[in-house]
């Protein structure tokens, strides 16, 4: 079991590192509007994505790109909880904030929890 959760989240890591550059303008519309250099910031998160994906799926290196994804959610679970107070787009129903909040501790702890699967897979 412990290997589908690493190849789910080295998969869905990779897969939104991609969406990145396919769709920047979705990620950048996201991070708030006094950031500097949002659109640079967007690509290091893309670039930081790919690679600890890339990470996570190979056992050498999970342990430490596990940190490095804990660190990002980390930093994601503080963007949506500005989100809460300030939602980047009024459209889109606010239960979704919500719920993408409520869900960044449980995401964090199964990342935490995979890094250290010594399995090849």
């Amino acid at each position: 079991m412990k290997n589908i959760g690493v190849w789910f989240f080295g998969s869905v890591f990779i897969l939104a590192g991609i969406l990145h550059f396919a769709s920047p303008d979705v990620f950048i519309r996201l991070i708030p509007p006094g950031w500097p250099a949002r659109a640079v910031l967007n690509a290091l998160a893309g670039i930081a994505e790919i690679l600890s994906g890339i990470g996570f799926l190979v056992p050498r290196t999970r342990r430490a790109a596990g940190y490095v994804l804990c660190l990002m959610l980390l930093v994601f679970w503080v963007l949506h909880g500005i989100h809460l107070v300030y939602p980047p787009n009024p459209e889109w129903p606010y239960y979704g904030y919500v719920i993408r909040f409520c869900l960044q501790p449980v995401l964090i702890f199964l990342v935490w929890k995979l890094k250290d699967h010594k399995q090849v897979v």
